[in-house]
């Protein structure tokens, strides 16, 4: 995998940026609405699940670099993208053909890495299911 680490910072940015704004408490609140944390451990998995995507999908990602004014944008996208597609939320790769043309590749390698469900623990820190 040849990529610039800010590229990957911008993409596990974005990839979690997506997953606490579409993830919700036990009172259906966005998890963004509020000053919880991401735990140590869950900044290591979320980003470990972005470097395992990279690995598999970052040559289909620069295929589609022309539909993007600069590549910081693109890997942002991605990272939104990778999350929304992987957990289902209706959106995500596939919905977006301006970006990622018609081809199902990205959709079809990001569900293979399944769903994932954030959740408060009892310390009020965000931890992976």
């Amino acid at each position: 995998m040849n990529i610039h680490n800010k590229f990957i910072k911008q993409f596990v940015d974005h990839y979690i940026q997506a997953a606490l704004w579409s993830s919700v408490d036990d009172h259906d609140r966005p998890l963004d609405d509020h000053n919880y944390e991401l735990a140590e451990e869950t900044k290591r998995k979320l980003y470990d699940h972005c470097v395992e995507f990279l690995k598999v999908a970052n040559d289909e990602i620069i295929s589609n670099r022309e539909n993007f004014p600069s590549a910081k944008i693109m890997y942002q996208q991605a990272g939104h993208d990778f999350w929304l597609t992987r957990c289902g939320h209706g959106v995500g790769f596939w919905d977006r053909p301006e970006f990622w043309g018609e081809n199902e590749t990205l959709s079809d390698i990001s569900e293979k890495f399944g769903n994932v469900d954030l959740y408060i623990g009892d310390d009020n820190l965000i931890y992976v299911m």
